[in-house]
């Protein structure tokens, strides 16, 4: 999937698109979803002290191309609550990126310097299971923010063909039980996250 770099831009007019990626919880502590706990925990506690002092919270985003997100008390202590909850953890979680190789982190370091044709480059020549899901969740975003009315419909068959190769997966599952501390993800789980 080719994604046009120069058309990665803010949105200029008044009403800016606004999409799930925008609430993320990881997205606002600037954590990859798959991060330690004691980490998550020190994001948060950083972010919700510089908010109350009122300075800048200055993340890397790798999503910066999406529309600029709050990061005030509000924002974090709903972001929070997202975290702390194990059913809005995993859906959290399932959009957005995760680090657990050497390329993830190549690919990842790529996006928030805005070199987004080599993040999907170094994703794109990878075997690994992170990068297919890597590469859906940017994709994903992507047309979320080109192509929100769906006009494109073969580019978002694409999107979903990406998604649904990771949903038929069991590795994909498997992974985010063991991201989510042995939860077990039955089939009505799977439905609420796929539906959510």
């Amino acid at each position: 999937m080719k994604l046009n770099p120069a058309s990665l831009t803010h949105p200029t007019s008044k009403e800016e698109i606004s999409t799930m990626y925008d609430t993320n919880a990881f997205r606002i502590f600037g954590v990859e979803s798959n991060t330690h706990k004691k980490e998550i925990k020190s994001a948060q506690q950083a972010s919700k002290t510089r908010a109350k002092l009122g300075a800048p919270i200055l993340i890397s985003d790798p999503l910066d191309f999406l529309n600029r997100i709050p990061r005030d008390e509000r924002s974090l202590r709903d972001a929070q609550n997202c975290i702390e909850t194990p059913r809005l953890r995993i859906s959290e979680r399932l959009f957005w990126f995760i680090n657990v190789n050497q390329n993830d982190a190549e690919a990842l370091d790529k996006l928030k310097k805005g070199q987004y044709t080599d993040a999907i480059s170094v994703w794109s020549t990878s075997e690994e299971l992170s990068a297919s899901i890597n590469l859906a969740i940017l994709c994903h975003a992507y047309y979320l923010k080109q192509d929100i009315n769906a006009e494109n419909t073969k580019q978002w068959a694409r999107i979903f063909e990406r998604w649904a190769k990771l949903f038929k997966d069991e590795r994909y599952w498997v992974f985010l039980r063991r991201s989510n501390n042995g939860l077990t993800l039955n089939l009505s789980l799977r439905l609420m996250i796929l539906t959510h």
